[in-house]
């Protein structure tokens, strides 16, 4: 029924002085049922209740609340901003008062924070051009079509987000990649090509054309004799040659991270190789990002504070969705 209870018998039953939940219903429940501002409730992390809006607007509208959240729920943050929280965004240098560099010395959890915190106060991020000309000829023919197609059209949405998801999976094609992630690339498109032809009664002729040109030129990337990404490989290659500081690189996913291991390695290589999903617990003096992963695996990545230098070795439309991210994320920050 929402009401608090010590399961403690020698406190007879009463309502106990803090409660521990990990079910967001549970403490909207007890929120709702408590009289208004007679609890203080302390959430650990945005996501929690931005996947419960319902429970965050009882909580808020009854009780006293505080949300610590991370770096990485930006995403999550701002959501909750538009909900009239209010965000709080603590400087690094006044985390920083009283300590000194001795205090990020070591591998314990104090020492990455402090580490973390002055990344953070100094973090730079920058990018590498890498070139491939039938990419981003792709990517024009793309925008040209998002030009002229009503972004309310539901079948068009779902077609193009299925294109610009084969056209990520191609930017993280490092020197090439395996016969088995040709085939399955070439059945994404054989897919879209099918839904294309199915949704056609509701997409004009001009959306129509302008997709089947795109979905050829993402099969003839994807072809083996074409070594799609051999450009942004040796920009890659000739930037790790040249570094003398720690670095580590993140590309999207498991699968690419350790093809990319085996092709550093044959170059005697050797750098840690991380998936944008993975938690970054060692610290470095860069990051190389070799993809743009999505804003919310970068933000993931970025946020981390791993380095105090983040690069991004992309294409010029890849650098575009770094300086949107850039943009939106001074927005969240400020």
């Amino acid at each position: 029924d929402g009401r608090l209870v010590s399961d403690d018998w020698r406190v007879g039953g009463e309502e106990p002085i803090i409660a521990v939940t990990h079910s967001v219903n549970n403490m909207a429940l007890a929120c709702r049922t408590a009289p208004v501002a007679s609890k203080v409730v302390i959430v650990d992390g945005a996501s929690v209740l931005t996947g419960n809006l319902q429970a965050f607007d009882d909580v808020a509208r009854q009780q006293r609340l505080l949300i610590i959240a991370d770096h990485d729920q930006l995403e999550d943050v701002s959501v909750l901003r538009e909900r009239g929280c209010q965000v709080w965004l603590p400087h690094p240098d006044a985390i920083l008062i009283g300590l000194h560099e001795t205090h990020s010395a070591g591998q314990g959890w104090f020492a990455r924070f402090v580490s973390s915190t002055r990344n953070a106060g100094s973090l730079s991020i920058s990018a590498h051009v890498a070139t491939d000309p039938l990419l981003e000829e792709t990517v024009t023919a793309l925008r040209r079509i998002e030009a002229v197609t009503d972004p309310e059209a539901e079948e068009a949405r779902r077609i193009m987000s299925g294109v610009y998801g084969v056209l990520s999976r191609l930017t993280e094609w490092l020197g090439g990649s395996g016969a088995a992630a040709r085939q399955s690339l070439r059945a994404e498109l054989e897919n879209l090509q099918r839904s294309l032809q199915r949704s056609a009664p509701s997409l004009t002729r001009e959306f129509r054309q302008g997709i089947t040109a795109v979905i050829a030129m993402l099969g003839t990337a994807a072809e083996g004799d074409r070594h799609v990404g051999a450009g942004k490989l040796s920009c890659l290659l000739s930037l790790l040659r040249n570094e003398c500081s720690s670095t580590a690189i993140v590309v999207r996913s498991a699968h690419s991270a350790a093809r990319l291991r085996r092709v550093l390695d044959s170059h005697d290589i050797q750098v840690d190789v991380h998936h944008a999903g993975s938690e970054i617990t060692q610290g470095y003096d860069r990051i190389i990002l070799g993809c743009w992963p999505g804003r919310r695996l970068a933000g993931r990545v970025i946020n981390q504070y791993a380095a105090r230098a983040v690069l991004l070795v992309g294409y010029p439309f890849e650098i575009d969705w770094l300086n949107a991210f850039q943009r939106w994320r001074r927005r969240q920050l400020s």
